[in-house]
């Protein structure tokens, strides 16, 4: 197995691990001093394309290049588009601290303990971790000597992860362009991707990942890396801030229990029960 990878994968997996542990911790101060945790949102996508670049730099002169530039490329692309769409909602919402950040200070507040300790575990800390573990797959994939070509395993990870990226994007705009008009304030959005699933864009997400873990089972070595696309689907689907957060859209919407009840959560397909707006 280390014949088919280029020397230097643990170390470069241990400077991004201080590299995306350092990152969050230099926005949590900043977020001590502003008292505004969204910056963590803001550099979620570009925090990915950080490792990948980082690593693609690392690995200058060794591993096989189209394979280097493929997902790094997909990485940064798919990281990019998402922090610029999490930017401009802020702008849009008046920069405005996400509610969930608010519960959290509630949380912290109703415990006893630090508001800022628990901000940085619940926020920061658990980004930094996610991040690197997702990473992975895209980190491992650079370091490989063999094969010399991209496969068709190479080849099919890349049409899922255009797939995700398309679903997120094309749902994202669908959501902003929602609530951009007047006429529908109060109301919920069930038409386009969203009359198939009720977080479509969690869905195309989940997809980028596994489209980005095939890439990296263009070597066998690959399949030890199952662990990262894997961990985030389980916490894209099935993460318990959704529940939260329909809980608070049904009270504030009231259709939104209806909508509930006849959409799937997270894989898309027709609703339970066929209703055309």
């Amino acid at each position: 197995m280390t014949a088919e990878l280029a020397p230097g994968l643990i170390n470069n997996l241990l400077m991004t691990a201080a590299l995306s542990f350092g990152a969050q911790i230099i926005l949590w101060l900043i977020s001590i001093k502003t008292r505004d945790a969204t910056p963590a949102d803001w550099w979620w996508g570009l925090g990915f394309g950080a490792l990948a670049l980082f690593t693609y730099f690392n690995t200058a002169g060794v591993g096989v290049e189209s394979r280097k530039l493929l997902i790094t490329a997909c990485t940064v692309i798919w990281g990019v588009r998402l922090s610029l769409h999490v930017f401009l909602r802020s702008r849009a919402d008046g920069w405005r601290e996400l509610d969930r950040y608010d519960k959290y200070r509630e949380d912290a507040a109703k415990a006893g303990v630090n508001v800022h300790w628990y901000i940085y575990r619940r926020v920061f800390g658990i980004q930094g971790l996610m991040m690197w573990i997702t990473s992975v797959p895209v980190q491992v994939a650079q370091f490989y000597l063999a094969p010399t070509e991209l496969g068709v395993i190479a080849i099919l990870g890349t049409i899922v992860w255009a797939v995700g990226f398309l679903i997120e994007a094309i749902c994202d705009w669908q959501l902003q362009r929602f609530k951009t008009n007047p006429l529908n304030k109060g109301k919920v959005l069930n038409t386009g991707l969203w009359y198939f699933t009720r977080h479509p864009n969690y869905f195309g997400d989940a997809l980028v990942w596994w489209g980005l873990f095939l890439i990296a089972c263009d070597n066998s070595i690959g399949l030890w890396t199952i662990f990262a696309p894997a961990r985030m689907h389980y916490r894209l689907a099935y993460r318990q801030g959704i529940g939260w957060l329909e809980a608070k859209m049904s009270n504030l919407r009231p259709e939104y229990a209806d909508y509930i009840n006849r959409t799937n959560r997270f894989y898309p397909w027709f609703p339970k029960k066929r209703t055309f707006p």
